[in-house]
């Protein structure tokens, strides 16, 4: 009797740290998801698959439904994972990101911890070599334009690299949503209006733009406005824009007013 007790007391900690409230589904592609949601019903964390079960991503969020961290995860090449444990009231508490590819002695490895609000409370860098700031969705602006200093390319590339720029909406709702993207005029690209109706629960990449060494930021992009519904009133809140490599997220979260 006693050895069972000390059996469960032992596993304590552990089960105090899952998140049980979690489900899988499927994404618009077919891939698989796994969501894990506050205590207040919104989503805390949203891992979601392509439709091989190759690559993917996972995404955090705090109980306001605000994005505060975005990784990319793949299955081939080498790996990229995440561990992550939850508050009772299913806020992360912390999480471990590790990628490395098939050879070479580099890998990346990034540590954060939140209070049981969402605010990041520490964060480290244990990557061989140093780590990339651009793989760290919410390092500080100055950190970043600090490190864009320091770090420079070498006078003998002559070559441009090009920059992804994606644009997501993401429908918090359990109602269905007509959006219009308005198109705003700028010096880089040319763009047209985008219509686009959401599902409840549903998420879209509704445009993506590659330009040489320039990122597309989202006030010379689109401005988002919604299609009148009776009775119905919606708003939206557009997250930090997460930078990943050379490619940069701009993601809309559609919400009841």
């Amino acid at each position: 009797m006693k050895i069972k007790t000390l059996i469960f007391l032992f596993c304590l900690p552990f089960i105090s740290n899952s998140q049980l409230n979690c489900k899988n589904g499927k994404n618009a592609e077919g891939g698989k998801t796994n969501s894990c949601i506050h205590k207040n019903g919104k989503i805390s964390t949203l891992e979601t698959w392509d439709l091989e079960n190759r690559s993917g991503d996972i995404y955090g969020y705090n109980n306001l439904g605000v994005e505060i961290f975005h990784y990319d995860l793949r299955k081939f090449a080498g790996h990229a994972s995440v561990e992550i444990n939850y508050y009772p009231n299913g806020q992360v508490n912390n999480l471990y990101y590790s990628s490395a590819p098939d050879g070479g002695i580099q890998f990346y490895r990034y540590r954060h911890e939140f209070d049981d609000q969402g605010k990041q409370t520490e964060y480290s860098n244990e990557s061989q070599p140093d780590g990339f700031p651009s793989l760290i969705t919410f390092i500080p602006d100055s950190l970043v334009k600090q490190k864009e200093i320091i770090i420079k390319k070498p006078e003998t590339i002559n070559y441009s690299i090009p920059f992804q720029t994606e644009f997501v909406i993401i429908n918090e709702t359990s109602k269905k949503v007509k959006i219009i993207l308005k198109a705003q005029k700028n010096n880089l690209i040319q763009l047209n209006d985008i219509e686009v109706e959401l599902l409840p629960k549903e998420q879209k990449i509704v445009d993506r733009r590659i330009l040489s060494e320039k990122f597309l930021a989202q006030e010379n992009a689109y401005i988002l406005e919604f299609i009148k519904v009776k009775r119905l009133k919606f708003k939206s809140i557009i997250a930090l824009p997460t930078h990943i490599d050379n490619k940069k997220t701009y993601t809309w979260h559609v919400i009841e007013k």
